[in-house]
């Protein structure tokens, strides 16, 4: 990626999201110093250093694009957001991880706040040993409800 793309990835949180949590996850991620089970279990919170879905190495780049489940699980996002909104977008993995269109349209604000929120919530289900099965539901009915917070719709 170019300087250009890095300042809009840096720049972007403020448009994208209101939420402090979702904000200061998004810093920690664009600068990689989110903490993962490899980190917790370096300092003896967690058992164990292995990804709960695979039970490879848990560290960032795992969690967020070597991982079986969060290959396939921003497609099913992806997916769905493109039946909810009539929309077509195709995505690299770059686009997923980062999602940092600049435009002032309804739709690609709310595409931006989708695959944000997507990183976050992948994060935090990881950690709290979520099972993988039936997440798209509880992904959905989450962020439905974060965009009337955000003030999406």
């Amino acid at each position: 990626m170019d300087k250009t793309n890095w300042t809009n990835i840096f720049k972007s949180v403020q448009k994208t999201c209101r939420e402090n949590r979702v904000r200061e996850f998004h810093f920690k991620f664009i600068h990689r110093i989110v903490v993962t089970k490899k980190e917790l279990f370096r300092f003896n919170i967690k058992s164990d250093s292995n990804c709960i879905y695979f039970g490879d190495l848990d560290f960032i780049d795992h969690t967020f694009s070597e991982c079986q489940f969060t290959k396939s699980f921003p497609q099913e996002v992806l997916q769905w957001f493109n039946t909810e909104n009539n929309s077509e977008f195709n995505l690299n993995i770059e686009d997923l991880l980062f999602g940092t269109f600049p435009s002032s349209s309804t739709l690609i604000k709310k595409l931006n706040y989708t695959l944000l929120f997507l990183q976050y919530y992948i994060y935090k289900k990881k950690l709290q040993n979520d099972s993988p099965f039936l997440l798209l539901s509880d992904f959905i009915n989450t962020v439905k409800c974060k965009y009337k917070l955000e003030k999406i719709i």
